[in-house]
C-alpha cells in the first residue's frame, strides 16, 4: 500500500477482510430490521375544505355592497387566516381535553403537560393549503387538516373535530364581530335620531318665528300681488298722462290719482323691503329666509336619510348576526387509515445500514494503513506520537 489510498488500496481491504465486512453486513442488517420491527406505526387523517371569504367577484362587486353576493354566506376572515385559527392554542388545547391527550402522550408526570402535548401537537398536526393563481395574485382552494397518530380511529376523530372548533370558532368570531356592529350601529341611530329632532325643532321655530311657512309659495304670492300693483301704477300714469293732455294741471282728479299712484308705489316698497314677520314676506328678506330655510331643511333631510342608512346596515348586521352556519366546505371527511403514513421500514434499515457499513470500512481501511506505516515507515508513528503527547494534558 503506497503514501496515498487509492481505488485499488480500497478492493484490496475489502478483499483482504470480506469475511468480517460480510459478517458485519448480516449483523447489522439483523439489527435495522428489529429496529425497524420495533418503530412505532403512525397513521394520518386528512380533511379537505374549501374556505370562503367575504370578498365578492363578478356582477354583484360591481353593484356595491348591498347587493354582494356574499351578503350571508360570506366571512370576514380572509381564506389565510383560517389558518392561523387552526394554529390558535385555544383549539388545539380544547382537542387536548376532548381526547384526554396528555394521558395517551403519557405527559402525566410532567410538570407541564399541557405544553408538552401543544409541542407533540405541533409535530402532529399539519395545515397544508393548495393554491392557484397568476399574474402575481395567488388564492387558496382548499385547506387540508392532517393529523398524524399511532392510532388510525384518534387521527380520524381528531382530525373531524378540529374541524368542527373550526366552525365554531368562526361563527363565534362572526357573533362578536356583529355584536359589537350592532351595538355601535344603535348608538349612532340613537344619536342621529337626536340630531334629527333637534333639527326638526329648529325648523319649525325658524318658521313660526318668520311665519316661513312655506317659502317659494309666499315668494309667489308676493310676486304676483307685487306684480298686480305694478300693473295698477302703469295703469294710474296712463290715466294721468291722458287727463294732464286735455285737462290742466290744477285738475282735482289728476291730483287724486297722483295720490293713488304715490299709495301703490309705498305699497310696492314694502313689498320688496319690508322686514316684517308676515305671512305676506318681502322680497328682499325672503332670500335670507329662503338660504336659511334650504339649510334646514337639507340637514332634516340629511339626518332622514342617515337613519335611513344606518338602520338599514343595522338590520343586514343583525341577519349576518344570527347566521348559524359557517362560510366552510367540507369535500372529504377524516375516516380511520388502513395503512400507516410511516416509517417506511425499508429506508430505515437501508440508512442504518449503509451508515454503520461506512463507519465500519473506513475504520478498517484506517487500521490496514496503520498497520502499513507501523510496517514500513515507523518513524512517522514516532511524530504522531510525539504530537499526542503534546496534546495531553497530564502531567509529564
Amino acid at each position: 500500500m503506497g503514501k496515498e489510498l487509492s481505488l485499488l488500496d480500497f478492493f484490496i481491504v475489502l478483499a483482504k477482510y470480506k469475511i468480517k465486512i460480510l459478517i458485519n453486513f448480516i449483523f447489522i442488517s439483523i439489527v435495522a430490521l428489529i429496529i425497524a420491527l420495533c418503530l412505532t406505526k403512525l397513521y394520518k387523517s386528512e380533511v379537505v375544505f374549501i374556505p370562503k371569504s367575504n370578498s365578492s367577484s363578478g356582477l354583484f362587486s360591481l353593484i356595491g355592497n348591498n347587493l354582494t353576493a356574499d351578503f350571508i354566506g360570506g366571512s370576514s376572515l380572509s381564506k389565510r387566516q383560517y389558518k392561523s385559527v387552526l394554529y390558535s392554542r385555544e383549539l388545539r388545547e380544547k382537542l387536548i381535553k376532548k381526547f384526554n391527550l396528555v394521558e395517551v402522550y403519557e405527559l402525566t408526570d410532567r410538570i407541564n403537560p399541557i405544553d408538552y402535548s401543544l409541542k407533540m401537537l405541533k409535530k402532529n398536526i399539519v395545515i397544508e393549503e393548495e393554491s392557484e393563481g397568476g399574474l402575481g395574485i395567488t388564492d387558496v382552494v382548499s385547506l387540508t387538516i392532517r393529523v398524524i397518530d399511532k392510532d388510525p380511529q384518534l387521527a380520524s376523530d381528531m382530525a373531524n373535530y378540529l374541524f368542527v372548533l373550526l366552525e365554531e370558532k368562526v361563527l363565534e368570531l362572526n357573533k362578536n364581530e356583529f355584536d359589537n356592529v350592532t351595538e355601535f350601529l344603535d348608538l349612532q341611530i340613537a344619536q342621529c335620531e337626536q340630531k334629527l329632532d333637534s333639527t326638526r325643532q329648529l325648523k319649525k321655530d325658524f318658521q313660526f318665528k318668520n311665519k316661513a311657512y312655506n317659502i317659494s309659495q309666499q315668494v309667489s304670492m308676493v310676486l304676483q300681488a307685487f306684480g298686480t300693483t305694478k300693473a295698477e301704477i302703469l295703469s294710474l300714469d296712463n290715466k294721468i298722462y291722458y287727463l294732464e293732455s286735455i285737462h290742466s294741471k290744477d285738475y282735482n282728479g289728476i291730483s287724486t290719482l297722483k295720490q293713488k299712484k304715490r299709495a301703490f308705489e309705498q305699497k310696492l316698497r314694502e313689498m320688496e323691503n319690508s322686514q316684517k314677520n308676515d305671512v305676506f314676506v318681502g322680497l328682499t328678506k325672503s332670500l335670507d329666509l329662503s338660504d336659511e330655510f334650504i339649510d334646514l331643511v337639507t340637514e332634516v333631510e340629511t339626518y332622514t336619510h342617515l337613519r335611513s342608512l344606518l338602520k338599514q346596515q343595522l338590520e343586514q348586521a343583525k341577519i349576518k348576526q344570527s347566521k348559524n352556519f359557517s362560510p366552510l366546505y367540507i369535500i372529504d371527511n377524516a375516516r380511520p387509515a388502513e395503512y400507516k403514513f410511516k416509517p417506511k421500514r425499508a429506508v430505515v434499515i437501508l440508512v442504518i445500514v449503509f451508515i454503520y457499513m461506512f463507519f465500519y470500512i473506513s475504520i478498517l481501511l484506517l487500521w490496514d494503513h496503520y498497520l502499513y506505516i507501523k510496517k514500513h515507515t515507523p518513524e512517522k508513528l514516532h511524530r504522531i506520537n510525539i504530537l499526542l503527547d503534546n496534546l495531553s494534558f497530564k502531567k509529564k
